[in-house]
C-alpha cells in the first residue's frame, strides 16, 4: 500500500507540472537512425574531399559522346586497314561493357607515323598546383604491341600544336614508362629544356600481363619546378616515381594546364610488327586533397 501511494503522488505531481510552464529542456531532432543530428562544422569531415571531374565506364551505349567523350581519333596510314573503335560487351572490368581499340602501325608518311585509335575528353579543370589522378583499367590483347596508352595534354584548347603534356607508354616488354611530351614540344619550338628533363625516366618495375585486367593510375602534383611529382601505380602498387617538373617551367602561361585526356591506342608507331588491341574501362579523373593518400 505504501508503494502504491508513492506512485500516485508522483503521478499527481507530474500532471500538475503540465498545467504550468513548459519544461525548459532543449528540443533535439532525431533522424530515423535515432541519433542526434550533429551541427555542420567548417573544416569537418567533408572538407577537402576528392573531386571526381570525369568518369566513364562505357555503360551508356555505343556512342562515344554518350559515354562522356568529346572525340574519337582514328588515324590509319596509306595501305593500312582502318582503325576500329567500339563499345564491347565481350569483356569488362566492372559492369557490362568496355571500350575496344585496334590500330595498325604507322607508315613512313610523315603525317601517319602513328596509327591511332583513341577517345579524347577535353575541358578538364586541371592545372599547375593541382594534385590529380588519372585512373584507367586496361586489358592487353595478344599479340602485344607497344603503345602510347594515356596522354595528358594541353592541345588545341591551349592554341598549341602537337599536344604538349605527359604521356604513359607501354614498352615492348609491357612495362609502364613516362614520356615528357611537353619537353618534345619545347625542343621543337626552340625553348630551353631544363637538364632534368633531357632524358625520359626509367621504365617502371611492373610487367603488365596479357589477357587480364590491370588498374593503372597516373598521379601528378603539377609543377614546373623541382616540387613536381609524377607517380604511376599498377593494381595499387607503386610502379615508378619521378620528382621534378611535369609541366612547362614558370613563365610559360600558355602551358600551365592539362585540360585534355586521351586514352586507347594513342600511337602504334611505324616499325611495330602488327596491330595493337587494347580494352579500356573505368576511366576517371580526380582532383585530390593535398596530402591525401592515393585511392
Amino acid at each position: 500500500m505504501t508503494r502504491l501511494l508513492l506512485v500516485l503522488a508522483l503521478l499527481a505531481a507530474l500532471f500538475a507540472s503540465c498545467d504550468g510552464a513548459a519544461p525548459s529542456w532543449p528540443e533535439v531532432q532525431l533522424p530515423e537512425t535515432g541519433e542526434e543530428n550533429e551541427p555542420d562544422v567548417p573544416g569537418g569531415d567533408d572538407r577537402g574531399a576528392d573531386v571526381e571531374v570525369f568518369a566513364s565506364g562505357f555503360e551508356n551505349g555505343a556512342a562515344a559522346d554518350a559515354n562522356g567523350w568529346d572525340t574519337v581519333r582514328l588515324q590509319t596510314g596509306p595501305g593500312r586497314p582502318d582503325s576500329v573503335w567500339s563499345v564491347s560487351h565481350e569483356v569488362a572490368n566492372n559492369g557490362e561493357a568496355s571500350a575496344s581499340f585496334t590500330a595498325w602501325p604507322g607508315t613512313e608518311d610523315r603525317e601517319y607515323t602513328c596509327g591511332k585509335d583513341s577517345v579524347i575528353k577535353a575541358g578538364l579543370p586541371v592545372g599547375v598546383g593541382d594534385l590529380v589522378e588519372y585512373h584507367v583499367a586496361v586489358l592487353l590483347r595478344e599479340p602485344f604491341v607497344p603503345v602510347h596508352l594515356v596522354d595528358v595534354e594541353c592541345s588545341g584548347g591551349c592554341g598549341l600544336k602537337g599536344g604538349p603534356g605527359v604521356r604513359l607508354i607501354l614498352t615492348a616488354d609491357r612495362h609502364p614508362r613516362i614520356n615528357w611530351k611537353f619537353r618534345n614540344w619545347m625542343e621543337a619550338n626552340g625553348i630551353p629544356v631544363p637538364p632534368e628533363l633531357r632524358e625520359d625516366p626509367p621504365k617502371g618495375v611492373h610487367e603488365l600481363p596479357v589477357g587480364e585486367w590491370v588498374e593503372v593510375v597516373v598521379r601528378m602534383e603539377l609543377a614546373g619546378d623541382e616540387s613536381g611529382v609524377t607517380e604511376v601505380y599498377v593494381n595499387g602498387e607503386l610502379d615508378l616515381r619521378v620528382e621534378g617538373p611535369n609541366i612547362a617551367p614558370p613563365g610559360m602561361p600558355q602551358l600551365d594546364r592539362y585540360p585534355q585526356l586521351e586514352v586507347g591506342v594513342n600511337c602504334n608507331k611505324v616499325g611495330n610488327p602488327g596491330p595493337a588491341t587494347v580494352h579500356v574501362d573505368e576511366a576517371r579523373v580526380l582532383l585530390v586533397e593535398e596530402g591525401a593518400q592515393r585511392q
